[in-house]
């Protein structure tokens, strides 16, 4: 290709720019804790809400960071295909990448028309994990199904965690009075009369039933 040794400069000077930006952000507040970045001895007794100003600005440059280093393989990639001679060549059609395009996006291993069949195709949601499809966050809550369940399900193994203790309030929470009440569902009835009810039998069999206690 005639203007290899522009897409070349262009690419390379890309680079730099996006190390220069991944740089000033690890240096600026991703080098350091977020009790550091705002002069915090911890962060352990501040409210979600106390510092909700400060933790978006960290995940918003967590984001940036990502996005920049995402974009950084993809000039690594470039550069790589210009030393093999595939440069400006689509992966998905094979034919070539219009002159604009590349340098619009020098980057880019598609046309406009691959790289749009695979964003259609679903290949933005790529990454993210398998059980997302499978089982959607607290889909196993059946308190209030009509068929009133009885056994363990998720809302029940959350509600058992969360007596121990959140971020929230009993000001959070209508109805709670300790922070031992302050998480969602604390009032309901848990089925049981004593705690030493709720402990499991090692020794209880399906279809078996315990004899009775012999009285001394």
């Amino acid at each position: 290709m005639s203007d290899s040794a522009e897409y070349r400069r262009m690419l390379e000077r890309e680079r730099e720019r996006l190390r220069a930006a991944v740089r000033a952000l690890d240096d600026r507040s991703l080098g350091r804790s977020l009790g550091e970045s705002i002069s915090e001895s911890s962060t352990y007794d501040q409210h979600p809400a106390d510092i909700g100003t400060e933790t978006f600005e960290r995940e918003k440059d967590f984001g940036l960071r990502e996005d920049h280093m995402a974009t950084l393989r993809m000039v690594e990639r470039a550069l790589q295909r210009l030393e093999e001679g595939t440069y400006g060549r689509c992966e998905g059609c094979g034919r070539p990448i219009p002159e604009a395009r590349l340098r619009a996006v020098p980057w880019t291993a598609r046309c406009l028309e691959c790289q749009r069949a695979l964003e259609d195709g679903g290949a933005r949601d790529r990454g993210r994990p398998a059980g997302e499809d499978a089982r959607p966050a607290f889909s196993s809550f059946t308190d209030e199904s009509p068929l009133d369940p009885v056994g363990f399900d998720g809302e029940d193994a959350w509600q058992a965690v969360a007596r121990f203790g959140t971020s929230n309030t009993p000001s959070d929470i209508p109805g709670a009075r300790d922070y031992g009440d302050a998480y969602v569902g604390a009032d309901e009835e848990v089925g049981t009369v004593q705690r030493v009810e709720r402990l499991p039998d090692p020794d209880r069999r399906p279809g078996r039933r315990r004899p009775p206690a012999k009285r001394s």
